[in-house]
This record gives C-alpha cells, sequence and structure tokens, in this order.
C-alpha cells in the first residue's frame, strides 16, 4: 500500500528528468578548462585541448 501512496513523486521525478534531457541548453560550447564551481545542471562543451577532470 505504501508504494502506491508514491506513485505520484516517481512520475513526477520521471517528468522532471525528461524535461531536463528534452530542453537542453548549453552554458558554454568552448571551455578548455573545467568550470570552477558548476552548479548543478550546467552543461559545457569541452572544446579540444582541454585540461582539468
Amino acid at each position: 500500500m505504501s508504494s502506491s501512496l508514491q506513485r505520484h513523486v516517481i512520475h513526477n521525478e520521471a517528468i522532471r528528468m525528461l524535461d531536463e534531457l528534452v530542453q537542453m541548453s548549453v552554458i558554454s560550447r568552448i571551455v578548455t578548462a573545467s568550470p570552477s564551481s558548476p552548479a548543478d545542471g550546467d552543461r559545457y562543451i569541452v572544446g579540444s585541448g582541454a585540461t582539468g577532470s
């Protein structure tokens, strides 16, 4: 019974993840070093000759 009470939570999480995938945006596509403090969900396209982790 407890699993049926939280179906909306699982559904909402799946919708949120799908939304992030479908509406992806990139902050920068020319970075060559790791950002100093990226926030959760930040996306970068790393250029050639990149350094760092």
